[in-house]
């Protein structure tokens, strides 16, 4: 499985997209990938399509956590880390 790094960040100007877009849309991509792997697993495949919607419509809660919790590291609701500048540098751009 590809890992994927998915960094958001936050500033005082788009705070109140984050209680709201920017947070439903990195969930809506961490199920999204949970869901495309599951579909992977041979024993899912093997199951009828019937057995394979109620069994995510059962657990995509549980998957979406377990996935959630792999890539949590990847996930930071903080300002970007400003950049040091060396000596010598102009910081006028």
């Amino acid at each position: 499985m590809r890992s994927f790094k998915l960094a958001l960040y936050v500033t005082d100007r788009c705070s109140d997209l984050v209680s709201g877009g920017l947070a439903s849309e990195a969930a809506a991509r961490v199920l999204f990938m949970a869901v495309r792997w599951v579909k992977t697993v041979p024993a899912f495949r093997r199951l009828a399509d019937a057995d394979q919607r109620v069994l995510l419509r059962n657990a995509w809660r549980d998957l979406f956590l377990l996935t959630a919790a792999q890539f949590s590291s990847a996930f930071e609701l903080r300002p970007p880390t400003p950049v040091p500048h060396l000596p010598g540098q102009s910081t006028d751009r």
